[in-house]
């Protein structure tokens, strides 16, 4: 199976177009249905915005896929012969786009939600889109056996998520998703997985065309049904490049980490954002204005600034990770390493990872758990010394001591 770069490049040009048609049209049904993003305590826009985007960057993909086909019948072949390389994944995008999209309209409880999404993501692991092995060296591999479907579950729900919680800048999200994708493109060409490739090629046209009107000041938001819809699209990539053989009999874990590099910041972010709420004894789901990029405007940073900035981060890391597929060995893992380094480092220096922070709040845990404790003890003592009155005094005395005792 192959592509030329006539297909290739047709397909991203079909998807960039239709991304340019339809986004503006999208835009205008969705204030005349009212499918709009309301001004809020935690939004950064004054007027309502659409926020419906993700339904044409979805149908731009499909149209520049829908090209790619046509040109390349080896490829459309390909994907009717193995689901799992394609029409499982598609289909999850548009589940996904749903599941967002009711979320917009009518604000799903956490937990519909996330039934929502396991359910997606196993019906993507019975497909045959997982994380099973991980090929490190040409003879050495780690096998992931009865763990595959919690640990393939953890990675497709968390990436979709983390590009959920990132998407709260104008062109953020959509901006991060065009390098990872792009990532994920370099990735299919070097692997010769031409379908992997030209999705994902497809959708950084797609992204690149709805830029246009989602850039600050944005006109159009991605909303759930879209940002949930790149991050699935980001998670599913990163496996399907693990089911093709690596160039020459090499490893295979750059296939895996290459993606989960560039996808650092949403991921990080992400991270960091649940541990500080269960620190902080609150829903590692609640929401609050405490991510990266609401740290970075509240430090002064203009809103197109503070994305570009992201958006910079994440191109680092994204480079050191192109770099290290062309590499091997000792240079391979140190370019890694660097492009980790780079992101957490920024973090660090922005003030969004704090120790001492993260210590405070484990001692203010640790204090409450122990009060909690000795509350709770009181309290069955004091219990048991009412049951055991037998007299209006001893009554007495023991409400006291309970009235002492709360105070």
């Amino acid at each position: 199976m192959t592509a030329s770069v006539l297909s290739l490049t047709l397909a991203a040009c079909t998807a960039l177009l239709v991304a340019l048609v339809v986004t503006p049209m999208l835009r205008r049904l969705a204030i005349r249905l009212g499918l709009v993003d309301d001004p809020g305590l935690r939004k950064v826009h004054k007027e309502p915005i659409a926020n419906v985007g993700g339904f044409a960057v979805l149908a731009a993909l499909f149209a520049g896929l829908g090209m790619l086909l046509l040109m390349e019948p080896g490829i459309a072949s390909a994907l009717w012969a193995e689901p799992a390389q394609g029409l499982a994944v598609l289909l999850a995008l548009v589940l996904i786009s749903f599941v967002g999209l009711a979320d917009d309209i009518v604000n799903l409880r956490v937990r519909h939600k996330a039934l929502a999404q396991v359910l997606i993501a196993t019906g993507l692991f019975l497909a045959g889109v997982k994380l099973d092995v991980i090929q490190v060296t040409g003879n050495v591999s780690w096998g992931f056996g009865i763990w595959s479907y919690p640990i393939t579950l953890v990675w497709i729900v968390g990436v979709t998520n983390a590009f959920n919680l990132i998407d709260g800048l104008d062109g953020l999200a959509a901006g991060i998703a065009v390098m990872v994708c792009a990532a994920l493109a370099i990735l299919g060409v070097q692997y010769e997985q031409y379908l992997l490739a030209g999705m994902s090629l497809c959708m950084v046209a797609s992204l690149l065309g709805f830029l246009v009107y989602n850039r600050h000041p944005a006109r159009i938001y991605l909303g759930d049904c879209g940002s949930l819809t790149l991050g699935l699209f980001v998670a599913t990539g990163s496996l399907l490049s693990l089911h093709a053989p690596a160039p020459e009999g090499g490893p295979r874990y750059i296939a895996f980490a290459l993606p989960l590099l560039a996808a650092t910041v949403p991921l990080l972010a992400c991270l960091h954002c649940m541990l500080r709420r269960m620190l902080e004894r609150r829903s590692p789901f609640s929401a609050d204005k405490g991510h990266i990029h609401h740290l970075l405007i509240s430090l002064g940073l203009p809103h197109g600034r503070a994305v570009l900035l992201l958006h910079g981060v994440t191109l680092v890391a994204t480079s050191l990770g192109v770099l290290a597929l062309y590499q091997g060995g000792v240079p391979r893992m140190l370019l890694l390493v660097a492009g980790l380094l780079a992101v957490a480092t920024f973090f660090w220096a922005v003030g969004y990872f704090s120790f001492r922070n993260i210590l405070t709040n484990l001692r203010q845990v640790r204090s409450i758990a122990r009060e909690e404790k000795l509350a709770q003890r009181s309290y069955e003592d004091l219990r048991l010394e009412m049951r055991e009155a037998t007299s209006f005094d001893q009554w007495w005395t023991t409400l006291c001591h309970a009235a002492q005792a709360l105070s």
